[in-house]
């Protein structure tokens, strides 16, 4: 289940809503580098969300031109941080900075992104999220089928690869995506019953089309 890091979705109460069913947190640092007008991130988040599952693996994404500024305080409570190769000004220094602090470094990628241009990088990551909406950032969009494609082309070429799928995900569409793992905010987050709605995304996401 995704969360941002401005503190606007008060923890305690995606907490009652979801408990413990999530499988891992994913966390969204979204600055106005990249986002016109995003709300100011409050790390401190990151303890409100450690504190409520304890057990759980923590994913973070950063989406910024300037992620280092972010990693000092992500790498205390993330298990994984995705970065972006055409957003991140200082790429390979931010992946450095995160495994010197024995944090997994993961690739951000959109869904539009040219394939070849990034064909050469991704047998160096393990772990690879793919955003499948058109505007990253934004919650509530649909998603969007060219993603599935790009999670085809990336298993062709590194068939070792753990690919997230982040963005528009649903019962609908989550039997056609060949991934790992997936991430939904607001798909849980705004049902009636989003613990079920949980359970639902985890059962049908066992049986590929």
């Amino acid at each position: 289940v995704a969360i941002y890091a401005n503190g606007v979705h008060p923890i305690q109460t995606i907490y009652e809503k979801i408990n413990q069913y999530p499988d891992f947190i994913h966390v969204d640092i979204v600055d106005n580098t990249v986002v016109d007008g995003a709300s100011k991130n409050k790390i401190y988040t990151f303890e409100i969300i450690k504190a409520f599952w304890k057990n759980k693996k923590i994913e973070t994404h950063i989406m910024s031109k300037e992620s280092n500024k972010w990693i000092d305080q992500a790498v205390l409570y993330s298990d994984i941080i995705y970065i972006h190769f055409d957003i991140d000004k200082n790429f390979f220094e931010s992946v450095k900075k995160i495994e010197n602090n024995n944090v997994k470094a993961g690739l951000a990628i959109h869904y539009k992104t040219n394939f070849k241009n990034i064909e050469h990088i991704i047998s160096n990551f393990k772990n690879i999220l793919i955003l499948s909406i058109e505007k990253p950032g934004h919650s509530g969009q649909n998603f969007q089928n060219q993603a599935i494609e790009l999670v085809d082309k990336i298993n062709k070429v590194n068939s070792n690869v753990n690919i997230c799928v982040d963005g528009g995900v649903n019962i609908k569409n989550i039997s056609k995506i060949n991934s790992l793992s997936v991430v939904s905010g607001s798909e849980v987050l705004n049902s009636k019953n989003p613990r079920k709605k949980i359970m639902n995304l985890q059962t049908v996401s066992r049986f590929l089309s």
